[in-house]
């Protein structure tokens, strides 16, 4: 049978270590320190024989090897230390001292070294063996007034170990000039311009310095303000002035239009001018045409295979219409940011139909697409917008964009009625419209025209209803760049198919508040009402009795202007004709003469008669004889004249009152006044115009052959014509 032996630490620092009871292995269970323990004794034994006598335990002794373990560490903390500028080279400013815990060499032994910030290791130095700390140079060739030493103290040991200390050490300047004398800069304000397209290394401006020190006196120059992106610096030039140039070419006008950048310079604070210390440089930067014009491509367009811009015409449209407006943005400014287009195109055809406006970019048509080929279609054009020259008489700047324009027709047209919206509302929702059925539809849409709600009544009247917006478009393919009309597939599909008509109709109406009511093709006509059977329904019978009551009234109205047109036509020729007719003159009545028989048997007896008519009283032969058809009339004498007629109880007439003033205006009718008197007042020996003509008479009133009144002759045949209120007589 085996034996087992089992071990166990008898005696000794069981906290460190530990023995395995089977095997009799021994383990730390901490770390050791030389520093504290070089040595430790362990008494390790067995349970098997645990009597105690001479073979029963065994003594492990265990020495600790150093290692650098520990740093060095100063003794005293280092207080700031304070002098003048004059301090001689090799002046002592402390001792640093600086012990290290390790039990061996070479973990123990201690140097010393300067690590200083900025320019402190060239003016001080530390004794690397005794950390003394001294002055290296000239304190006057700085104007610093302080500076911040880091002295290092590290160990030989492997791997080194070290700490840090800080000194301050304050330097106090005592040279001092009259206030006017001072070092400063020439000018306290400067202005410089500087190209956009300036490269790095580009110098700016030269500061130049005043009232230098001798040359062991140091001058600098720093930025203080101005220069936050870093774009300049400012340095000490051989001639002891301060340089501004550019480090890096990120000048941009557009983004920046000026620096304002302040220079301080720096020396000896005894030496230096208060009021000259500072300079502020303004730096102007010039404008380059250095960015090409970007056209602004509609964000409804993006949707195209490639940067283009779409537009579209009318096939009806007239010359001059407008189709689209071409804009673009050009990131320099000024003169050199006016654009101007022109266009181009590979086919003549296409330029020949359209023109731009170089300023506005408005493109119009010159000639109307109604007999345009369809192999012409679309048209391709190319839109070139341009910007003026350069400063240094260089090319512009140009860029260029595919134009497609396709030609709208009836096929084409697509409506989107909308409930619960205004036409002018609609508009402002124009983007939101075209961007929901791209969207669904996957085509380029364009809106043709927003108009309110046209309709026709059953009865096949239109009406419109501004309540309700109608929105015409119609489909692009982005693939082809053809237009395409409603039976295509693509349209049929993906807009007018139930599916995609109801899905369109469901985002418009949620995301603009409307109810859109149908999607259809346009309609131009009223349709066809099939013809009623049967009865009339009241409401039917009754439906066109408001039109029919407009027409009648129509019809009144028209009727009405041409009966009063007739009347006054018809006045105005009686008026016309009542001015031209003049009073008519009665002659002068002769009694019946009667011969006795018995004393002249052979005397013929004659009867004299008086035939009443009228004759132009003036002469006038060309005056047409009216009749007078009023029955109720006396064509005898003058009504007006107030003269009694022949039938009437007197037997005499007064003809005095016969000669109105009107009809005595007339030379016959004067002498006819003259005569028409009593028979006692005729002259016998003056002759009678009625039946005496001398030569000096005028033409065209009676010709009488003799006194016997044989004959009667008219000079020329006559129409008697009577009927005329102003009726004149001629006796024969």
């Amino acid at each position: 049978m085996e034996k087992h032996i089992t071990y166990y630490i008898k005696q000794g620092p069981y906290d460190k270590f530990s023995i395995d009871p089977i095997t009799g292995e021994i383990f730390a269970t901490q770390q050791l320190d030389y520093e504290e323990a070089s040595q430790h004794i362990l008494i390790v034994g067995t349970e098997e024989n645990d009597s105690g006598n001479m073979g029963s335990t065994t003594t492990v002794v265990i020495n600790v090897i150093d290692e650098n373990d520990i740093p060095p560490i100063f003794s005293i903390v280092p207080r700031p230390i304070r002098l003048d500028d004059t301090t001689h080279v090799g002046f002592v400013l402390t001792q640093l001292h600086a012990v290290d815990s390790d039990g061996t060499s070479p973990g123990n032994k201690v140097k010393y070294e300067l690590i200083g910030r900025g320019k402190a290791y060239r003016y001080f130095e530390i004794h690397s063996d005794s950390g003394v700390l001294t002055v290296k140079d000239d304190l006057r060739k700085e104007m610093d007034s302080e500076y911040q030493l880091d002295i290092r103290a590290y160990d030989l040991g492997e791997p080194s170990l070290e700490q840090v200390a800080t000194v301050k050490v304050y330097v106090d300047h005592v040279a001092t000039v009259p206030p006017d004398m001072g070092v400063g800069f020439a000018d306290t304000d400067y202005t410089v311009e500087v190209s956009e397209n300036s490269p790095a290394g580009k110098e700016i401006k030269e500061l130049i310095v005043v009232n230098k020190p001798n040359e062991l006196i140091p001058i600098t120059c720093e930025i203080r303000n101005g220069n936050q992106e870093k774009l300049f610096e400012v340095i000490t030039t051989k001639n002891r002035n301060c340089l501004l140039s550019l480090v890096r070419p990120n000048l941009d006008f557009e983004r920046l239009k000026k620096y304002e950048i302040q220079v301080h310079l720096l020396t000896l604070p005894g030496l230096i001018s208060k009021k000259r210390s500072y300079t502020n440089v303004k730096v102007n930067i010039l404008d380059e045409n250095d960015n090409k014009p970007e056209f602004l491509v509609p964000s409804h367009q993006k949707v195209a295979r490639g940067k283009k811009l779409y537009g579209a015409i009318s096939e009806n449209a007239q010359i001059g219409t407008s189709i689209a407006q071409i804009q673009a943005q050009d990131a320099d400014s000024g003169h050199f940011g006016e654009i101007r287009f022109e266009l181009d195109s590979d086919n003549s055809v296409s330029t020949s139909y359209f023109k731009i406006d170089a300023k506005s970019g408005i493109i119009t048509n010159i000639l109307t697409t109604e007999t345009v080929s369809p192999s012409v279609l679309p048209f391709r054009l190319n839109v070139q917008a341009r910007d003026t020259l350069t400063v240094s008489g260089g090319n512009p700047q140009s860029s260029y964009i595919p134009l497609i324009i396709n030609v709208v027709s009836s096929i084409h047209r697509i409506v989107l009625v909308m409930e619960g919206i205004t036409p002018d509302k609609a508009k402002v929702k124009e983007l939101e419209i075209i961007e929901i059925i791209q969207d669904i539809s996957h085509l380029i849409i364009g809106i043709e025209k927003i108009t309110p709600h046209h309709f026709f009544h059953p009865n096949g009247t239109a009406d419109t209803n501004y309540g309700v917006t109608d929105v015409w478009f119609y489909a692009i393919d982005p693939v082809t760049d053809q237009i395409l009309d409603r039976e295509s597939p693509k349209v049929a599909e993906g807009i007018l198919s139930p599916e995609g008509s109801k899905t369109i109709s469901y985002f418009v109406s949620s995301k603009i508040s409307v109810r859109v009511r149908e999607i259809r093709q346009p309609i131009l006509k009223p349709p066809l009402q099939p013809a009623p059977v049967g009865p009339l329904q009241a409401e039917q019978q009754w439906a066109t009795f408001p039109a029919a009551l407009v027409a009648l009234a129509g019809l009144i109205f028209i009727v009405g202007i041409m009966a009063v047109s007739i009347v006054c036509y018809k006045w105005s020729r009686y008026t016309a004709y009542k001015n031209q007719v003049q009073r008519f003159t009665v002659s002068r009545r002769y009694e019946p003469f009667y011969v006795e028989s018995s004393r002249s048997p052979s005397l013929k007896q004659y009867e004299t008669q008086i035939l009443q008519m009228r004759v132009n009283a003036d002469g006038d032969n060309n005056s047409d004889l009216h009749v007078d058809l009023n029955l109720n009339r006396n064509h005898m004498y003058n009504n007006d004249s107030g003269t009694p007629t022949p039938n009437g109880p007197e037997s005499d007439m007064n003809y005095t009152n016969v000669g109105s003033t009107r009809a005595s205006r007339t030379p016959i009718l004067r002498t006819f006044q003259h005569h028409a008197t009593s028979p006692d007042q005729v002259d016998p020996s003056m002759p009678n115009p009625i039946y005496e003509r001398s030569d000096d008479d005028e033409d065209g009133i009676v010709s009488i052959s003799s006194e016997t009144n044989d004959n009667v002759h008219f000079q020329q045949p006559r129409e008697f014509v009577t009927g005329s209120r102003h009726n004149r007589r001629s006796l024969l």
